[in-house]
C-alpha cells in the first residue's frame, strides 16, 4: 500500500540578505494524504505561529512583541493543499535584532496547526552579510525602528531611522519602511516585474495579515494594486 503522507510546515527564505535590508519569509502549512483543518492564523501576530533561531553561540526566538487575544479561525485543506503567509523575521519577542551579526543562521518554524497537532518545519538557512549602509544598519538596530516595521506605524522617535531604511535597495525593506511611514503608494508603485510585485505583497502581508488586517483599508488597496489577493508566491 501507498506510504501516506502527513502534513507539513515549510518556512523559505532568501538564502543571503546584508543586514542592512528586511528579512521576510513565506511560510506554508500543506495537508498531507488527507483533508485537513488548520488554524488561519498563520502569522505572527496571533500566535500560533514561533520561530527559532539559532546560529553559533546564539539563540533567539522570533515571536510577536505585544500580547494578542484574538478568536480561533479555521480553515479546511484539501489533500496536499497549502495555507500560505509571510513572516516578518525582523527581531525577537523582545524587539532585539533577530540577526545581531553577519553569519550564517538556522530557522526551525512551529505551528499550532489543530488543538493538540504542533507541526515543525525542517530547517531553513540564511546567511546575513555585513551591511552596505551604515545608517540603514543602524536603524535596524534601533528599537523604535523595529517596533514601527512591525506595526506599520510610526512609533517613538523612529521617523529618520524609518527614512534611511526606506532608501534600501531591496522591494521588501522599502515597503516595510513605507509602510511604517504611511507612504506606501508610490512604493508599491514602483514594483514592477513580477518579483519585485510579489516581494511587495508578501512584505504586506507579513505586517498586515489576513483575518488580522481585514479593516485596514491599505492592505486591500496596496494588494489591489499589485494585482494580488494577499497570499504570498510559494
Amino acid at each position: 500500500m501507498p506510504t501516506q503522507a502527513e502534513p507539513r510546515l515549510q518556512l523559505r527564505v532568501d538564502p543571503a540578505l546584508p543586514l542592512d535590508e528586511c528579512l521576510v519569509g513565506t511560510i506554508a502549512v500543506q495537508a498531507g494524504s488527507q483533508a485537513l483543518r488548520v488554524s488561519a492564523r498563520l502569522n505572527l501576530i496571533e500566535g500560533d505561529l514561533t520561530i527559532t533561531v539559532t546560529a553559533a553561540g546564539y539563540s533567539a526566538r522570533c515571536a510577536w512583541p505585544w500580547p494578542v487575544d484574538t478568536q480561533r479561525r479555521t480553515v479546511d485543506l484539501a489533500p496536499r493543499m497549502r495555507l500560505v503567509g509571510a513572516v516578518p523575521l525582523l527581531a525577537t519577542d523582545t524587539s532585539a535584532p533577530l540577526f545581531p551579526s553577519a553569519g550564517d543562521y538556522s530557522l526551525v518554524a512551529e505551528y499550532d496547526a489543530a488543538p493538540g497537532v504542533r507541526l515543525v518545519s525542517t530547517a531553513a538557512t540564511v546567511r546575513r552579510t555585513p551591511g552596505q549602509d551604515g545608517a540603514r544598519a543602524a536603524a535596524l538596530r534601533d528599537r523604535d525602528v523595529i517596533q514601527s516595521l512591525l506595526s506599520a506605524s510610526l512609533l517613538g522617535n523612529a521617523a529618520a531611522g524609518l527614512r534611511a531604511v526606506a532608501g534600501g535597495t531591496r522591494v521588501t525593506t522599502r515597503v516595510l519602511a513605507a509602510l511604517a511611514l504611511d507612504r506606501p503608494d508610490a512604493v508599491v508603485a514602483a514594483a514592477t516585474g513580477d518579483q519585485a510585485q510579489a516581494d511587495a505583497a508578501a512584505a504586506i502581508a507579513s505586517v498586515l495579515p489576513a483575518g488580522v488586517a481585514d479593516t485596514d483599508p491599505r492592505r486591500a488597496r496596496l494588494l489591489a494594486r499589485l494585482g494580488a489577493d494577499g497570499i504570498p508566491r510559494w
